[in-house]
């Protein structure tokens, strides 16, 4: 059997709310190609929708699914499915961040934002149309022979982020924080492993990164381009080959972490307007990207130095 990764983030361009890194785990028959996987299940998924009746489920580039109408239904779909086949409780808010995003109480509760909130999910979708997605993926993951092993996310709340910053720049702190979740997922069983990550901004060598985080395996250059860097190694349990390349959704266990990483990234927001606005209702909440951002430092001033929050704990650096 072939492990299969798939890592994709969002938030890396917002000053305010959580950069997410997300991933998916995989199992397939050695003879699959990772680029079959859609044509494989398309009994149960699809890219796109092929016509009004097509009622799979999408697992998709993130970007493709949150529609200008900003549903999170689309996103829903795909995540709460996934749950529902690792066995994950994620009926609430609190539980989702706990099972997929590795945030529990004692990490939520220094965030005035987070230290209270909770609200029941899914909020898009019913549990009905959950358990019928679920059903149905799990029926064409049996009858290909795969499993979905694994769907985990790391979240870096604006102080965790700018503490991050004191040690490298913006880009080394995705770049890290993604190969950190990557390692921790891993797997110690035999098999190969395949992994696809999108492009971190502009950088196109990862080597030495590869090799700070995984010291005990021998990493080897086979592309460095602007297109993909791709590296491979052997170890003991077999073979292993990571891809960073543009437009890594296309690999369906990156599209799926795309998901998980939008999604996650929006519930975290829709917590921080809340908050924001049950001290002034009047206050237009924001998704956090630069140009908006800035209007909302600057209509809070005052409330900010009312409720003591600390530029420091809202405001990501860069």
């Amino acid at each position: 059997m072939t492990w299969l990764i798939g890592v994709d983030e969002a938030g890396y361009g917002p000053n305010l709310g959580p950069l997410v890194i997300a991933a998916t785990v995989w199992q397939a028959p050695n003879a699959l190609s990772p680029s079959e996987m859609y044509e494989v299940l398309g009994d149960a998924v699809a890219v796109a929708k092929a016509s009004r009746k097509d009622d799979r489920l999408l697992i998709a580039d993130s970007k493709q699914l949150f529609t200008a109408q900003k549903s999170l239904a689309p996103l829903e779909r795909g995540v709460h499915a996934a749950a529902q086949l690792l066995k994950r409780d994620v009926s609430t808010w609190r539980k989702l961040l706990a099972e997929v995003g590795q945030a529990d109480a004692d990490r939520l509760a220094p965030i005035p934002w987070f230290a209270e909130f909770d609200r029941p999910l899914p909020c898009g979708i019913s549990t009905a149309d959950v358990a019928a997605d679920a059903d149905r993926l799990a029926e064409s993951l049996r009858c290909a022979g795969m499993q979905l092993l694994d769907a985990r996310a790391a979240l870096l709340f604006a102080g965790e982020f700018n503490k991050r910053l004191q040690s490298g720049n913006k880009s080394r702190v995705l770049s890290e924080t993604t190969l950190g979740l990557v390692r921790d997922l891993l797997p110690t069983t035999p098999g190969d492993v395949y992994i696809v990550c999108d492009k971190h901004g502009g950088r196109d060598r990862y080597a030495g990164l590869l090799q700070e985080t995984f010291g005990d395996l021998l990493f080897r250059v086979r592309e460095e381009s602007r297109r993909r860097s791709s590296y491979e190694w052997e170890r003991e349990e077999g073979r292993g080959l990571i891809e960073f390349r543009q437009g890594g959704e296309e690999f369906l266990p990156a599209a799926l972490a795309s998901m998980h990483a939008k999604y996650l990234r929006e519930i975290t927001m829709d917590a921080f307007n809340a908050f924001w606005r049950s001290h002034d209702p009047t206050l237009r909440p924001t998704a956090g990207y630069p140009i908006d951002a800035k209007r909302f430092l600057q209509e809070t001033v005052d409330l900010r130095k009312q409720l003591a929050i600390a530029d420091d704990l809202l405001w990501r650096q860069k």
